[in-house]
């Protein structure tokens, strides 16, 4: 009924708020489009991750498609760090799995963050990306150096570029 009256009133913020917090999170995009009206979709993710993060995620997929000159309508560092503020990183991989699916190298700063997080969190998983072969332009010292300090000897000597870091790791040959 409240969302009736918001609708009535002309408040688009008091109705979005209102269909986050009903959890009608599938109506959100569609209203604004019906309604041609641009919130602030940050805001929006905030709210909604601590109450259903997969829903997050989706409308996360949602605003971050790219226009026609193939840049996405919302930042994706914007979205990284919100999911991140929440320390949400298997959404927070979902997420650029699927936004760095075309490998372009001005979003190579993402894929270093991806594998990052990753790395850091879960090696396993950063070994699945890895084996995806997806990116391609991310810092390969930086991640290189935290392959090395968890025990990824094989992909650090894969990624490193200076034959002293090199040798460092081919120490450990017995791990690898």
């Amino acid at each position: 009924m409240a969302l009736k009256v918001y609708q009535n009133a002309g408040a688009p913020d008091k109705v979005i708020m209102g269909l986050v917090e009903t959890q009608q999170f599938d109506k959100i995009v569609p209203y604004c489009q019906q309604t041609n009206y641009k919130p602030d979709f940050m805001k929006i993710l905030r709210a909604m991750i601590p109450v259903n993060p997969q829903a997050a995620l989706k409308l996360a997929q949602m605003i971050s498609v790219r226009d026609a000159s193939g840049n996405p309508k919302t930042p994706l560092e914007g979205i990284v760090s919100v999911f991140l503020e929440f320390h949400k990183i298997q959404e927070t991989t979902a997420f650029l799995l699927e936004a760095l699916k075309g490998n372009l190298a001005h979003e190579g700063h993402l894929q270093t963050k991806l594998f990052q997080i990753n790395i850091q969190s879960n090696p396993n998983v950063a070994e699945g990306i890895f084996q995806l072969n997806m990116c391609t332009h991310y810092d390969r010292d930086a991640v290189a150096k935290l392959c090395e300090q968890v025990g990824m000897y094989g992909r650090a000597l894969q990624n490193f570029q200076r034959i002293e870091d090199s040798k460092r790791v081919m120490l450990n040959t017995h791990v690898i």
